[in-house]
């Protein structure tokens, strides 16, 4: 990872130049609908989003904006016998970054006493299983402020993010669970010509392990662990996938506090660079309102990198959803030095 960064000045304030981005929270409306013995569940979103912002690596000043679209179909069908069979597609246009609502999976499920067995495009069992630094609407320092300017936290391990895999997640046995999965080839810039900038890692493996036990007045404490292994392509001269994290996690009611340290070594790199991450942020959500703030220092032989972000969201009536985000960036390299910022608001409908 390389990422830039942004300081948060007077400006952060200024008003925001207007177009794109779309997503839903638990709270989303939907339509339902029965497909034969399933029953379906249809969600659409679209809106805009602007966000005004300071270059770190030019102090260049600016304001943007984009617009963007998303949809997702549930389909769900629980047989006589207690067995769960599922679908789930959602597309976008590409242009999300946030943890939160980037979604362009498709894949189907089968879930019961065995535990859960997923087979298509989604995120393995290093993503989903990891406790770290919340994230919610726009995502903080894992969120949409990198598509302006920097870029954002890993908060768990490099993975494969939602290319083809099979993946079983087990059922909790006394507050343990775990998750493995396997992704036959992960590609970015496929067709690139240049061969070395092509990322290709076969034969990927992802194991995730969490562990939750109460604790007085109603807390309850959690703890994970992910690695995740994979062989480069030879012709792309980059390293394996190499990469592994773990992660604690406090909850109470609407309150989630948590942190991970997060190793991601030479994975996919053309140099050896070895970058470890650290992150922590807490988090209040409610159905119609939410708020979080997240801390997240990357350090790699070329880069130290630190990320602040808070940023939150609000629920106006029954389909419209405001989210908004304020995100410093102080990005320091050997040699050069710079911080800026970016700050950004949305209004999307979802139906």
């Amino acid at each position: 990872m390389s990422p830039r960064s942004a300081r948060v000045g007077r400006t952060a304030c200024a008003s925001f130049a207007g177009v794109a981005l779309v997503g839903w929270s638990a709270a989303a409306p939907a339509v339902d609908f029965a497909v034969g013995p399933a029953n379906a569940e249809l969600l659409l979103a679209a809106g805009a989003q602007g966000a005004t912002f300071e270059d770190p690596r030019d102090g260049a000043r600016g304001e943007d904006g984009d617009f963007n679209w998303a949809a997702r179909l549930d389909v769900e069908w629980i047989t006589d016998r207690g067995l769960t069979l599922g679908l789930r597609a959602e597309v976008d246009d590409g242009g999300r970054r946030s943890e939160e609502l980037n979604r362009d999976e498709l894949y189907v499920y089968a879930a019961g006493s065995f535990g859960r067995v997923e087979v298509g495009e989604q995120d393995g069992p290093a993503d989903v299983m990891s406790f770290h630094a919340p994230v919610l609407a726009l995502g903080q320092v894992r969120g949409d402020f990198a598509r302006y300017a920097g870029s954002v936290a890993s908060l768990s391990p490099a993975d494969t993010a939602d290319s083809f895999k099979l993946v079983y997640l087990s059922p909790p046995l006394r507050g343990l669970r775990f998750g493995l999965s396997y992704t036959p080839e992960f590609e970015v810039n496929g067709s690139d010509p240049d061969l070395r900038r092509r990322v290709v890692q076969n034969d990927v493996v992802e194991a995730g392990a969490q562990y939750e036990t109460p604790l007085a007045d109603e807390w309850l404490l959690g703890a994970s662990a992910a690695l995740v292994r994979g062989n480069a392509d030879p012709r792309t001269t980059r390293r394996d996938l190499s990469a592994w994290s773990t992660g604690v996690q406090l909850r109470r009611d609407s309150l989630v506090l948590g942190a991970a340290y997060v190793s991601n070594g030479d994975s996919s790199d053309l140099v050896v660079n070895d970058e470890r991450e650290w992150n922590i942020g807490a988090a209040w959500r409610e159905e119609r309102w939410g708020a979080a703030a997240s801390f997240a220092q990357v350090r790699s032989r070329l880069l130290d990198n630190r990320l602040v972000g808070i940023g939150g969201f609000r629920r106006l009536g029954e389909y419209v959803i405001v989210r908004a985000d304020v995100v410093h960036v102080d990005e320091r390299r050997p040699t050069s030095a710079g911080d800026g910022y970016v700050a950004l608001l949305e209004v999307a409908v979802e139906l």
